[in-house]
């Protein structure tokens, strides 16, 4: 209920329409998802239309937990070239140059980060 009337206060004070809020992503925990008083019901009850999501790093973290070594291993091999593509900003250039070389729709990673559980 606090985490809502702090987003509410924020939505308010900074003029905007929450009857626009479509989508909401949390982590999951039951103070955002619960059925009655979570953050999403809450929001829910402002606007019929907004669809909560569960976080994909959230998801991805938990997956990760009972992967099997063989793939985590191929996981982390693709975090760390990620990170290295994304740490310096000429690393970034370069493989944006290689992908529209390649004619690929996308053209730019997200920097892999870890999920810090409270």
């Amino acid at each position: 209920e606090h985490t809502f009337q702090l987003l509410n206060a924020f939505v308010q004070e900074n003029g905007l329409d929450c009857k626009k809020c479509v989508g909401v992503c949390t982590d999951g925990a039951r103070a955002m998802t619960g059925l009655h008083s979570g953050v999403a019901a809450r929001i829910c009850e402002v606007t019929a239309e907004m669809r909560w999501t569960h976080c994909s790093i959230h998801r991805e973290a938990l997956a990760v937990k009972k992967m099997p070594e063989e793939l985590k291993s191929v996981l982390d091999s693709a975090v760390k070239t990620v990170n290295f593509i994304k740490a310096r900003q000429m690393h970034s250039r370069l493989f944006h140059v290689l992908c529209d070389e390649m004619g690929s729709e996308r053209v730019q990673l997200l920097r892999h980060t870890e999920v810090r559980w409270l």
